[in-house]
């Protein structure tokens, strides 16, 4: 892939990420009030927003830069070549096992999104002992 692709991901996920996060908190919050009338004070911390878009910017710059660094067995350091690009037996070794790497997270991920989805729709459906259907509940300043 080219070069400027990474970085360009990392932008475009960074600024889609911001775009919808406030709308995707009033749905959280909306959903949670079901449960807790407190859950209507859920807001957005822009602190933690901001820590967002910043590992967004330093994958960015990390995903452009990396696969220009040099390598342990290469003596020029950073060069621009106009020639094809030589693909070693150890380069190929380190980007198999890079792939792998990431398949094996993503899959980690995706085993670990299925059992937290699966453990709330348990709790959700499990009886508590306690009728909230019949409940006041009064906000005193």
């Amino acid at each position: 892939m080219h070069v400027n692709f990474w970085p360009r991901m990392c932008t475009a996920g960074a600024a889609i990420g911001v775009a919808i996060a406030r709308p995707m908190v009033a749905v959280l919050a909306r959903y949670a009030s079901r449960y807790s009338i407190r859950a209507l004070d859920l807001t957005l911390d822009s602190s933690m927003l901001w820590v967002g878009a910043g590992l967004a910017i330093v994958a960015a710059v990390l995903l452009a830069f990396v696969p220009r660094l040099p390598s342990a067995d290469s003596s020029h350091g950073f060069t621009l070549s106009t020639s094809g690009s030589r693909t070693t037996g150890a380069t190929s070794r380190r980007q198999r096992i890079f792939a792998i790497t990431q398949i094996a997270a993503s899959f980690i991920l995706l085993a670990g999104a299925g059992m937290l989805i699966k453990t709330l729709l348990t709790l959700q459906s499990q009886q508590t002992g306690l009728d909230i259907h019949r409940v006041l509940a009064v906000n005193v300043p």
